[in-house]
């Protein structure tokens, strides 16, 4: 059981970190509720179950914000949750550390890109293939779902590099793709019993209340200075996901 006022300040963090950034929020949720005693599973689970209102209070603000690019989100979100599916059934019997590297390699590598370049978008018009967007929609959602993390930063990353999206448009679009990634995730895992629902509710809701300050925010924050933000914000996760912190503190 989380205590109520430990799960406020994780959903208040996680919250304004979702709507600033356009991630779920389980990055944070999930390593809180394991630091708790949480099971990694539960705490995933747990995490996808929050991010569902986090996401919906951060996706209205954005949307009325003009940060939204809806062919873009229904390309990327039905695929997408069909990926969580698959991605949440693979969680309930298969271990999660080789991917955990993996993808905390990745995303050093890109952290690197965007502190130094300032992670500039493509250049030329916006790309926007369906036969490329569909299929990696369904890979984040897979992910997604796989490490309890909405797959908001992938999302992110593809529509700035990829398709030359405004860091602003990517973070707004983002967010819709979450909901139904988190919803369909989340399905699956209810069915199996895996999450604490009162714990992703306290989460969520106190969340929700941030989101919507994270996303205005974005306003207040020039391009430049939102990229590198979210940049540093990939190197922090990355060093997460490798294991630096873990090996830092059994050292000390």
């Amino acid at each position: 059981m989380v205590p109520l006022e430990v799960a406020i300040a994780v959903g208040l963090a996680a919250g304004f970190a979702s709507g600033l950034l356009g991630i779920g929020g389980g990055l944070i949720i999930v390593p809180s509720l394991v630091l708790m005693g949480f099971d990694p599973k539960v705490a995933i689970a747990t995490s996808l179950v929050a991010i569902i209102a986090i996401t919906m209070s951060g996706g209205a603000t954005h949307w009325r914000l003009g940060h939204m690019k809806g062919r873009t989100a229904a390309l990327l979100a039905v695929p997408a949750a069909f990926g969580a599916q698959v991605g949440a059934l693979l969680l309930i019997g298969t271990p999660t550390t080789v991917l955990e590297v993996v993808y905390g390699v990745f995303l050093l590598i890109m952290s690197l890109r965007f502190l130094k370049g300032a992670g500039q978008p493509s250049s030329g018009p916006p790309r926007s293939d369906p036969r490329v967007i569909a299929p990696f929609g369904f890979l984040v959602g897979m992910v997604g779902a796989y490490l309890g993390i909405g797959g908001g930063v992938l999302m992110v990353l593809f529509m700035v590099l990829y398709m030359g999206y405004d860091i602003r448009e990517a973070i707004g679009t983002s967010t819709v793709v979450i909901i139904l990634v988190s919803l369909a995730a989340t399905a699956q895992y209810a069915h199996q019993g895996v999450p604490d629902v009162q714990a992703g509710i306290a989460i969520g809701l106190s969340g929700a209340l941030t989101a919507v300050l994270g996303a205005r925010t974005t306003l207040a924050v020039d391009r430049v200075t939102l990229r590198r933000i979210f940049g540093a914000f990939l190197m922090v996760i990355a060093l997460r996901f490798i294991g630096v912190y873990e090996a830092v503190a059994s050292l000390l």
